[in-house]
């Protein structure tokens, strides 16, 4: 009967976990669409101060975009992809301590620590589900 409970607490851990990267590959994905498609309106629903050199914005672009594509594949398949997982775990978290850094030195800059409390949310999420399989 233990093995019956734990491998349904591991099961729902699982599926938190899908869930969380495919949101979060989601929202890397959107974020990397509207900064390259939409600089000025992404940087007004942040609340982020512009204008900011173009050629930054397509690099950070592409890169959210990228990322974004990875947790999708992390989703798909969490077993297999478990050195993306650790990595977007790190990278989130790292993320967040960017962000709320940047945060903390520009006070016209409110948005940055909705996407610094956004990164840990997700790194927390997925650390936590995680582990939880792993364990």
């Amino acid at each position: 009967m233990a093995n019956r409970q734990n491998f349904a607490r591991r099961f729902r851990f699982q599926r938190v976990l899908q869930g969380s990267l495919a949101l979060g590959g989601g929202f890397n994905l959107l974020l990397g669409v509207l900064l390259g498609l939409a600089p000025n309106a992404a940087l007004g629903i942040l609340r982020l101060p512009g204008p900011v050199p173009a050629f930054y914005l397509q690099v950070l672009a592409t890169l959210a975009a990228l990322l974004g594509c990875y947790y999708l594949l992390a989703a798909s398949d969490v077993r297999r992809y478990s050195g993306v997982i650790a990595l977007a775990i790190a990278g989130r978290f790292a993320v967040a301590l960017t962000l709320a850094l940047a945060a903390a030195g520009h006070a016209p800059a409110r948005g940055l620590w909705v996407l610094a409390a956004v990164e840990l949310a997700f790194a927390a999420t997925h650390a936590g589900s995680w582990w939880s399989i792993r364990s």
